[in-house]
């Protein structure tokens, strides 16, 4: 015999795409947030303290790599960075942390 087919759900199955106007804004997603509020706090969390952690051990493997070089050849040496060569220069800090924070947030 063959296995009994269970039903899932007792909601009937949506068939076809929802159509756009009947939400345009997305507001029954937002109804929902209190739900994913701590799915999403803890994403956020990760996220943000991987990239402290990031930028704290680049400073270190990139000031322990200049010791090691200077003590090597005698002289300091510049590391290539590819970045530096893949984007324009920009001598405006405050430009420059705005171009890293689009660049983050595309991701």
């Amino acid at each position: 015999s063959f296995p009994r087919q269970v039903s899932i759900s007792s909601q009937p199955a949506i068939l076809g795409p929802i159509p756009f106007w009947s939400d345009p804004f997305g507001l029954a997603e937002l109804r929902t947030f209190g739900k994913q509020s701590r799915s999403l706090l803890v994403a956020l969390l990760v996220m943000l303290s991987g990239m402290y952690f990031n930028c704290v051990l680049q400073a270190y493997v990139q000031q322990v790599a200049a010791n090691f070089y200077e003590q090597e050849y005698g002289k300091p040496v510049v590391l290539k960075d590819m970045l530096f060569d893949l984007f324009p220069y920009i001598n405006n800090t405050a430009f420059a942390d705005t171009y890293v924070y689009t660049i983050v947030a595309s991701w």
